[in-house]
């Protein structure tokens, strides 16, 4: 196995889990088709609920604070040496870069890979676009970091992308994951909330990858139309593999603390 990075072995989201799979293990075993079904939905909402958690921690990952100890998964910006030992995926740290938390654009991301320790080998990545909002941590021209908040850029992207311009980081979060896709070659998938949600719906519509996205944006049918033909790439995916959900209150409040806010569109 490849060597884990240095943080707390997490026993209570390992905990945690291993329960729910033996739950479901116990109503699938029961050989009741009622109580299989339930398993399924079950299985379903807890991982709506894990990857509703990435769509909050990509605005901790974009203002470079510390994940939940508890999160059960590792931001590829703090470790990019996983993405080639995990899976393959030969990216320089500066091309990672460029593309997670670029130096000269607020738009923000993150590839999130599900820790062994927790999840076992069979979960995919997840790639999450940062929404509207936030701050975001960018170099001051000393050699030091400083927060500045992205609201601005972010409103005028995502408002040229929701009238069917062309738009920077709508682009920027394309680019990603169709590069992502082709350089994997394996399932993973994609998720936001708000102005990222959008972005996240183009990736799926473009890969062919589930998507979850959270009081997402709205997505221009130009936007993935007009990479498409740019990029000379096939669109992959339709509006089924995009598992859209409400969320009531604080993404902060409602992912960390349970999945019976959550409303399904």
């Amino acid at each position: 196995m490849p060597t884990m990075p240095g943080d707390p072995v997490l026993q209570e989201k390992i905990e945690q889990v291993r329960q729910r799979q033996a739950l479901l293990a116990q109503w699938r075993a029961t050989g009741s088709p009622e109580l299989m079904k339930q398993a399924e939905v079950l299985e379903g909402r807890y991982h709506t609920r894990d990857v509703g958690e990435l769509a909050d921690d990509v605005y901790l990952s974009a203002a470079h604070e510390p994940a939940s100890p508890g999160l059960g998964w590792i931001r590829v910006s703090e470790h990019p040496e996983l993405l080639k030992q995990w899976l393959g995926v030969n990216w320089s740290e500066k091309k990672i870069q460029d593309y997670l938390q670029p130096l000269h654009s607020d738009f923000r991301a993150e590839i999130y890979l599900p820790d062994p320790r927790v999840y076992g080998p069979d979960v995919k990545p997840v790639i999450v676009i940062k929404g509207s909002n936030g701050l975001v941590a960018v170099l001051d021209g000393k050699g030091g970091i400083i927060l500045r908040e992205s609201a601005l850029e972010d409103w005028i992207e995502n408002g040229r992308q929701g009238i069917g311009l062309e738009s920077d980081h709508a682009d920027r979060a394309m680019t990603l994951m169709t590069d992502f896709h082709y350089s994997f070659k394996r399932p993973f998938e994609c998720a936001g909330h708000s102005k990222g949600a959008a972005s996240a719906s183009a990736g799926a519509e473009l890969t062919g990858m589930t998507a979850y996205i959270y009081n997402g944006a709205g997505l221009h049918p130009n936007t993935v139309q007009r990479y498409a033909q740019q990029h000379h790439l096939p669109v992959l995916g339709t509006d089924q593999i995009i598992h859209s959900y409400y969320v009531h209150g604080e993404m902060l409040h409602d992912a960390q603390t349970g999945i019976h806010d959550m409303d399904p569109l």
